[in-house]
């Protein structure tokens, strides 16, 4: 991101008011593998102080880390990031989907220079080992990163060996198994899988590699049967013979739950005789079915041995227990030259303990969707009409813990708890929270008891809009553009067609277009100014909210940037470009007060953070719809009299009241009914201000079935009768 982008109050407007910002911006989804490579240094390390400055007339924070590893590129000890926003004496410039720091905080960061790399997506923070969201331990998520730099494209479902720990010599064997576990299964403990190899193979194990795993009757340590690395599938050999060269074969089995386990193994009995460092058998575990982890043995290691791969201590991986999807695979691999007998196993077991867990367990939620509201600008807290949940369980714990909602990558907030017992949480949703999915598939909610243990699950709460805590406090706002992108002629019509989109939601709220705008540069100024900036910001788009500290819940500006060094722009539907309107859509919604969303269920809604070339989003969905009516209010005509039991004498005189809110047009139609069908049109065109003098024909039919009706001349979709029948007499 480009600090030139973070935009706070100039000194003179300080003589005026004392404001704070808040920066909202539009992004690239960035995968793993992407940010990884775009990235120029990778990082662990345990932040040590925060200082705020201004530059520039624009306030930032350089966050010093003391480095604990450098995962990509090289690093001093300590290193200083930069961050826009902070706060320098009564200036407080918060800059939203900027990561936030905390002193003594563990993180490991994706960095660009002195930046912190795609936004949000580039911050973890880390505690007991962990990697806070996404529930992988630091070594196994470094060993992605090293995994994604490395990969190039893999084209097909062959199984990745991230990390491999393999024993040296002929007869040597480093035990990385807990001396509490016995050799073969374990009677104290469950059966999810065992395999003898004496019925039907593969039975439910999953084979890969040509030559591959088979069942064999030339060497067994029980029964009659085994199973042999290279008599499988294409190529493959007679037991007894040597295995080929360039092998790479696999069994596995999986996926199997460990939670609320607090024991597991796989024992088996294996064989193996191969080249000496070059060849080897593999026993290893994974958490997402692609990434294995483990053991392996190279070299003579005959006769039959029994083992124990204890899943409480995994190279890499750490202690499975509680994870919901483990898999186990045995692999074969051999260099371009040199064979021996290969690897025979039998007896293998899969066992768990019977442990009841202790873990949290999110049972239903309800309601399963709603508004997520802030309490103010700058804060997540959630709002005292923010939707409040029902969370019903079990293993809650008596005392209070947490209840975290996600927002992005590694980023929850924490709601905001009205009650809690061991089964049942009642809870306000905080603000600037996302919908389900996370991108690993789970869901948007998880439980944290007291003692910081997680729930074995997550919960699923949609999210229908994200309101950030403040908004305009009238029904409109005045724009001004400067179109001065060179990509494209029409970016003016588009901006103002996005301003369209909302004024025609059905909100009391109305986008007024103020002209061209001089500026190409944006600052606290009295202009609400969008504009194309010639410099990388970082982002697709960025908008800036301004707000006074005495007021965090009322907007006094908006400014808007677009992108135009590294991205261009169109409105035709360029599959290649970025699309004016769509973009500009999504950042008058910030203006509006709403936040970003980043689940799987927004990524059709306007709001939904991420943006790409080619994407074309510019009508609003029913959630957005919902939002701005929420906030603004509604355009409505209501009548107010006569509304109902009234008696009107023919001949006399008689004000006609209503109320309009929203901009319905200058004029309104009067229409007189009875028994629902109208009979008289009082008048065609009269001005919109509420009321109407109109004399009673002395030649209408008495009755007691009369109601009023007015229209807006401009839009006849809004229109109000009364009530209840009149009567005129």
């Amino acid at each position: 991101m480009n600090i030139n982008r973070i935009i706070v109050c100039t000194l003179a407007v300080l003589t005026l008011l004392i404001s704070v910002t808040n920066v909202s911006a539009l992004v690239i989804e960035k995968s793993l593998k992407q940010i990884t490579i775009e990235s120029d240094t990778i990082i662990t390390g345990k932040v040590v102080n925060k200082e705020s400055y201004r530059e520039n007339g624009k306030i930032f924070t350089d966050v010093t880390v003391l480095v604990e590893e450098n995962i990509k590129g090289k690093t001093e000890n300590k290193i200083i990031v930069q961050v826009p926003g902070g706060v320098v004496g009564d200036i407080y410039a918060q800059v939203s989907d900027v990561p936030l720091f905390e002193n003594n905080e563990d993180v490991l960061l994706f960095l660009k220079g002195n930046k912190v790399a795609g936004w949000n997506q580039g911050k973890y923070t880390i505690s007991n080992d962990k990697i806070i969201g996404n529930d992988k331990s630091v070594t196994e998520f470094i060993d992605n990163i090293k995994q994604a730099s490395a990969e190039n494209g893999k084209k097909d479902a062959e199984i990745s060996v991230a990390s491999e720990k393999i024993d040296a010599g002929s007869a040597i064997r480093l035990p990385v198994y807990d001396p509490g576990f016995s050799s073969g299964p374990n009677d104290a403990l469950t059966n999810i899988k065992s395999e003898g190899f004496e019925g039907t193979f593969p039975n439910s194990w999953k084979l890969s590699g040509k030559p591959t795993w088979c069942s064999t009757n030339f060497r067994f340590f029980s029964g009659k049967q085994s199973g042999w690395n290279a008599c499988g599938g294409s190529g493959g050999v007679p037991a007894g013979g040597l295995y080929p060269n360039n092998m790479n074969s696999s069994m596995i089995y999986g996926p199997f739950s460990l939670v609320g386990a607090t024991n597991a193994s796989v024992t088996f009995n294996v064989w193996t005789d191969t080249e000496l460092n070059f060849d080897k058998f593999l026993y290893m575990a994974s958490t997402d079915g692609t990434s294995f982890y483990g053991n392996g043995i190279s070299g003579n290691y005959t006769p039959w041995k029994s083992e124990t791969f204890d899943l409480r201590n995994v190279y890499m991986l750490g202690d499975l227990h509680g994870q919901p999807n483990v898999w186990i695979a045995f692999i074969f691999k051999s260099d371009g030259s040199g064979q021996d007998y290969g690897t025979f196993l039998d007896d293998i077991h899969i066992q768990k303990d019977l442990t009841t867990s202790t873990a949290p367990h999110i049972t239903n939620i309800t309601p399963d969707s709603g508004s997520a509201k802030a309490l103010e600008l700058g804060s997540n807290i959630a709002a005292e009409n923010s939707t409040q949940v029902t969370i019903t369980g079990s293993n809650f714990g008596s005392l209070e813990g947490k209840a975290k909602f996600w927002r992005i990558g590694g980023i929850s907030y924490n709601a905001t708890i009205v009650s809690w017992t061991d089964s049942r949480i009642v809870a306000k949703v905080p603000g600037g929270i996302s919908s389900y999915f996370k991108p690993d598939g789970t869901g948007n909610i998880q439980i944290i008891k007291d003692d910081g243990t997680p729930s074995d699950n997550y919960g699923n709460f949609r999210v229908t809009y994200s309101y950030n805590g403040a908004r305009w406090p009238g029904s409109n706002v005045t724009y001004k553009i400067n179109p001065n992108t060179p990509d494209t002629d029409g970016e003016l019509a588009a901006v103002k067609a996005a301003a369209n989109v909302w004024n025609n939601s059905g909100a009391n709220f109305e986008f007024k277009y103020g002209g061209l705008s001089n500026k190409t540069s944006v600052s606290q100024d009295g202009e609400n100014s969008i504009i194309w900036v010639n410099y990388d910001t970082g982002s697709i788009a960025t908008t800036t909210t301004y707000w006074n500290m005495t007021d965090y819940n009322r907007i006094i500006e908006n400014d808007l940037e677009f992108n135009d060094l590294t991205l261009n722009w169109d409105n035709a539907g360029s599959l290649t470009m970025m699309d004016v309107q769509t973009i500009a859509t999504h950042e008058l919604g910030h203006f509006l007060g709403f936040a970003d969303m980043y689940g799987t269920a927004d990524n059709a809604k306007i709001m939904n953070g991420y943006g790409s070339e080619g994407t074309i989003k510019r009508n609003l969905t029913k959630d957005d719809i919902s939002g701005i009516k929420r906030i603004y209010g509604s355009k409505s005509i209501k009548v107010k009299y006569p509304n109902g039991q009234e008696i009107w004498v023919r001949g006399n005189t008689y004000t006609i009241n209503w109320s309009s809110k929203g901009n319905l047009g200058p004029d309104v139609k009067i229409q007189l009914l009875k028994n629902k069908s109208v009979v008289e049109v009082v008048t065609s065109n009269t001005p919109n201000d509420g009321s109407y003098d109109w004399i009673v024909p002395s030649n209408r039919t008495a009755g007691n079935d009369y109601k009023i009706r007015v229209t807006s001349k401009s839009n006849s979709a809004y229109r109000d009768t009364s009530n209840k029948n009149f009567t005129i007499e």
